[in-house]
C-alpha cells in the first residue's frame, strides 16, 4: 500500500526565483517531513485494512518531487508488481487538464497492468 505525496521542496526550488532558499527549503524540508508522516499513516491505514481482508501488505509512504504516478511506476518496477490499482477521484475537464492525473498518467506510461477504481 503505497501513499505519494508532492514535495515541498521541490515545489519551493522550482519557484524561488528572488526568495531567500535557505529560509524557504528548511520550511519546506519541514512540511515534507510532515506530509511524510500524514502519508504513512494512511498507508499504514490502507495495508491494515487489506490484512484484515486476507490479502498481505505493507504501507509505504514516498515524498515525490515529480509526478505521482511517476513514482508510483518507479516504486511499482522496484517491487516487481504485478499490477497497480489506484483510485480515481473523478476530475474532469479542465481540472484534469491542469492539475494532472495519477490514474491517467499511470494508465498511459505503465507497462504494466493498471486497475482504477472509481471514487
Amino acid at each position: 500500500m503505497v501513499t505519494v505525496s508532492p514535495s515541498a521542496a521541490a515545489t519551493v526550488a522550482a519557484a524561488s526565483i528572488g526568495a531567500p532558499v535557505a529560509v524557504l527549503g528548511d520550511a519546506a524540508e519541514r512540511l515534507d517531513e510532515a506530509a511524510r508522516e500524514a502519508a504513512q499513516e494512511k498507508a499504514d491505514e490502507g495495508a491494515r485494512l487489506a490484512n484484515e481482508a486476507g490479502l498481505a501488505a505493507e504501507g509505504r509512504a514516498e515524498v515525490a518531487s515529480g509526478p505521482s504516478w511517476s513514482a508510483l511506476l518507479r516504486i511499482a518496477d522496484s517491487e516487481d508488481a504485478l499490477a497497480i490499482i489506484v483510485g480515481s477521484r473523478g476530475l474532469r475537464g479542465l481540472k484534469e487538464v491542469l492539475l494532472g492525473s495519477t490514474s491517467s498518467g499511470l494508465v498511459h506510461h505503465s507497462r504494466r497492468t493498471v486497475v482504477v477504481v472509481p471514487a
